[in-house]
């Protein structure tokens, strides 16, 4: 899924800079490369031994982007430590208190980085992410997490509400339950706020936009990760 919401993603920007004619490089590393050893060497494919892996793309001198990233990185066949097992255990859902050290886990996370070269248009930042563990019973617990936020230049209060109102449309139509009230739009919009916030300097970074984490993947958000 991520993988191909980051080529749908490429090809929406490349499109905006058809003048330029400017496109994304592409470097691949583990799991996504096509190297191959013999099976005398290995007895399988270097593809097939490589766990985890990326998908680094980047793009520079664009007429509207100046600088660019969209990345995926993807982490299979982890181990828990005592320490990082037990912050999971901090959290709230009942489901996760069955996880402890040496547990298998995965994860995967798409981020995005886009400097524009207008100091007209903001700097936009996006990032989502699932973490996969397979506890002591052999159950799989999952949640995603992520967020996307503004950073302009200049302050052009059309577009923040633009921005603003497209996310908050969006988190209305697809939690509506009291349930979900975490991640109804004002609640992640002031995790964003929250994390965002210069206490040095007593103003937050950007115009914000939404932050999340800790929802649990099910059948219904995401089918394939309780498979």
């Amino acid at each position: 899924f991520l993988q191909r919401a980051q080529k749908e993603i490429i090809d929406q920007i490349e499109a905006v800079e058809d003048d330029s004619g400017e496109k994304f490089s592409e470097d691949r590393w583990g799991v996504f490369t096509t190297t191959t050893t013999s099976d005398e060497d290995e007895g399988v494919s270097a593809v097939e031994s490589r766990k985890s892996g990326g998908i680094t793309r980047v793009i520079q001198k664009g007429n509207v982007v100046e600088k660019g990233a969209c990345s995926l990185t993807l982490i299979q066949g982890g181990l828990l430590s005592a320490e990082r097992a037990a912050a999971i255990r901090g959290r709230n859902d009942d489901t996760v208190t069955k996880i402890s050290e040496g547990n298998m886990y995965s994860a995967a996370a798409l981020s995005i980085v886009l400097h524009t070269r207008s100091p007209m248009v903001p700097t936009f930042r996006s990032d989502v992410r699932i973490f996969l563990v397979k506890n002591e019973e052999g159950n799989t617990v999952a949640w995603f997490g992520g967020g996307a936020d503004l950073t302009p230049y200049y302050l052009i209060e059309e577009d923040i509400q633009m921005f603003h109102g497209m996310y908050r449309d969006l988190c209305n139509q697809h939690f509506k339950e009291e349930s979900e009230k975490d991640f109804q739009y004002p609640a992640m919009k002031k995790a964003c706020d929250d994390y965002f916030y210069l206490p040095a300097r007593s103003e937050h970074r950007g115009t914000g936009g939404i932050f999340f984490d800790d929802m649990m993947a099910t059948s219904k958000n995401n089918p394939s990760a309780m498979s």
